[in-house]
């Protein structure tokens, strides 16, 4: 899993770099202008949370500059330019982590931004930013070597009824969004616009051949799960 989110988050890397410098100029994440405040319930407390993104990502370019000056490109920015202060967006988006690339997303002011972003994997861009937020927690669970065999999902993916232009499951509707199968049926969707020669489904299935006694119907796996088109 944390292989084939690794090329997700290279993708989304690339299609937040390429898509909003050719609207925005080289520096499209020192332009407040673009974002919008992010407003939403805390789950545990039921507090109100508001974000403001574009000052929570330029905090954090600024604090890579000053901790991270042995890497070569901060190095060669910080010694040859006094201005702008920050590098440009195909630099200072590379010190970015996945949660904040998920969270410009959500914050992009135009929606119209978005929906090009979402466009480019085949998806509406409310299913686009919940599918993120969904595999950026994933992420989070793999950096910690934790187990995703039998848990519940606290972020769940939305629901994504049918795609004109992609393989997916017919199942949709009765697919469990709060187990692993129906999101790791949404990786293997993004893969299908990032990397089409992915091996993911291959190493996937040696897995299970790996260890036959593991109970797939814990993960959400339905019994006819191969017969789906998009894990043919």
């Amino acid at each position: 899993m944390f292989d084939a989110i690794e090329r997700i988050e290279i993708g989304l890397r690339t299609q937040l770099i390429y898509q909003l410098s050719q609207k925005y100029g080289s520096h499209w994440h020192t332009n407040e202008s673009i974002f919008k405040p992010i407003t939403y319930i805390d789950k545990k407390t039921g507090a109100t949370i508001n974000r403001n993104i574009y000052l929570e990502i330029n905090k954090h370019i600024q604090e890579q500059l000053e901790s991270n000056k042995s890497t070569e490109f901060i190095k060669h920015y910080v010694s040859k330019y006094d201005s702008p202060p920050t590098p440009p967006s195909w630099m200072s988006v590379e010190i970015m982590y996945f949660n904040q690339l998920s969270l410009i997303c959500s914050a992009l002011r135009n929606q119209k931004d978005l929906s090009d972003l979402a466009n480019f994997y085949s998806l509406p861009k409310d299913i686009f930013t919940s599918w993120l937020h969904t595999i950026n927690y994933i992420r989070n669970i793999c950096a910690h070597h934790s187990r995703l065999w039998n848990i519940t999902l606290q972020v769940q993916p939305a629901k994504l009824n049918f795609s004109k232009t992609k393989k997916w499951i017919s199942s949709s509707a009765t697919a469990q969004s709060s187990k692993m199968y129906y999101t790791i049926c949404t990786v293997l969707y993004f893969l299908q616009t990032i990397n089409p020669n992915t091996k993911f489904k291959l190493h996937l299935s040696n897995l299970f051949d790996e260890f036959p006694s593991v109970n797939k119907g814990f993960m959400g796996f339905p019994n006819n799960w191969k017969d789906e088109d998009i894990w043919k």
